[in-house]
């Protein structure tokens, strides 16, 4: 008859590497401190790449945000100096411009063949001064 003795654990092809590696280890008893050795190794490689896409990714970020500050900076000085424009046309600019569009509806009112023009290039919200004259209906002649 077989004996409990005979019937040990033998190393199988098939199976998880997890229990390969346990079939293996109990085959060679120098084994288990290569494999922990290898596992170890791996195990600092593991963590130095990812100390090192950490940095990276730190270095990423900040190297962005440091963009967008320089961004924003610039954003904000380029407003001011259109704020200053701004106002110095509302101080020099807009009266003239109107004082040259009243002395433009004066002209029309003056001289009626003007007017068409003023009312078609108007400004934006201005409403005609002059209106031209209404044209009187004409009827088809009778038979």
């Amino acid at each position: 008859m077989d004996s409990p003795a005979d019937k040990s654990p033998q190393p199988s092809t098939g199976g998880s590497p997890s229990a390969q590696l346990e079939l293996g280890a109990a085959a060679q008893p120098g084994a288990d401190a290569t494999a922990l050795e290898a596992l170890q190794h791996s195990q600092q490689s593991l963590r130095a790449l990812f100390n090192l896409a950490l940095i990276a990714l730190l270095l990423l970020g900040g190297s962005g945000s440091l963009v967008l500050l320089q961004q924003v900076g610039q954003v904000r000085r380029e407003a001011n100096a259109l704020r200053k424009t701004v106002a110095e046309f509302e101080r020099t600019g807009q009266p003239q411009l109107e004082a040259i569009l009243a002395k433009l509806k004066e002209f029309a009112r003056a001289h009626l063949d003007f007017a068409p023009v003023l009312a078609k290039y108007r400004p934006a919200g201005d409403a005609p001064s002059a209106t031209p004259p209404a044209k009187a209906p004409t009827q088809p002649p009778k038979k």
